[in-house]
């Protein structure tokens, strides 16, 4: 997960996960149900219990319509089995980071631009920034990446939904819509394409 921007702690049993979680300060939490000592269902249920509200992301082999029921009656906030498209399991963990996010607080922030949720409203530098409905969305999802890069295939699974059969190249033709946005209110354009890899909004300080 570290190559793909997120800095994680990993751990194989049910009792290292509690501790993990009771110690530390986590964004959000993949959940294997077929942990040692403590399996997935009483980890997740403990958590809920003690009044952590971190999103849970249920990651396992199991597949019966059961054991997704259960973990979601347990607290769970999202179900995946395996096997899995490493750019699935990344569109779910930002959209659980939006959804914490959006319970929170109405807006978020990146250098210079400012954006609402309620009301998908956009400024930079203080300037207003019209946006239809699917630039929002993709630059909802690169802002919650917080500077990380974020493939195409993400981009798809995340707004336009992992059954999208569609040309995937219209992520570049929003990409470009949204850059020529920003770069009328901002001279250093911050939406950059890491060629053969994906997009991510740049700091303003950062060296050109």
């Amino acid at each position: 997960m570290s190559a793909k921007g997120f800095d994680s702690d990993i751990v194989h049993n049910g009792e290292d996960a509690l501790w993990y979680v009771r110690e530390g300060s986590y964004a959000v939490i993949v959940l294997d149900l077929l942990l040692y000592k403590i399996n997935g269902y009483q980890v997740c249920q403990s958590m809920r219990d003690e009044g952590i509200k971190t999103p849970i992301l249920i990651l396992t082999a199991k597949s019966s319509e059961y054991d997704e029921i259960e973990s979601l009656e347990l607290g769970a906030d999202d179900f995946l089995r395996k096997p899995f498209s490493i750019d699935v399991l990344i569109a779910r963990l930002l959209a659980l980071l939006r959804r914490g996010q959006q319970i929170e607080l109405n807006h978020i922030s990146a250098g210079p631009i400012q954006y609402d949720y309620e009301s998908r409203s956009c400024q930079i530098n203080n300037q207003e920034v019209k946006l239809t409905k699917r630039e929002a969305q993709v630059l909802e999802v690169l802002l919650f990446a917080k500077g990380r890069v974020v493939s195409k295939q993400t981009l798809i699974h995340s707004v336009w939904g992992i059954d999208f059969d569609g040309d995937h190249n219209i992520i570049d033709v929003y990409i470009g819509y949204l850059r020529r946005k920003i770069a009328q209110a901002q001279e250093n354009n911050l939406l950059e394409t890491i060629r053969g890899v994906g997009y991510r909004l740049k700091d303003p300080h950062e060296s050109a």
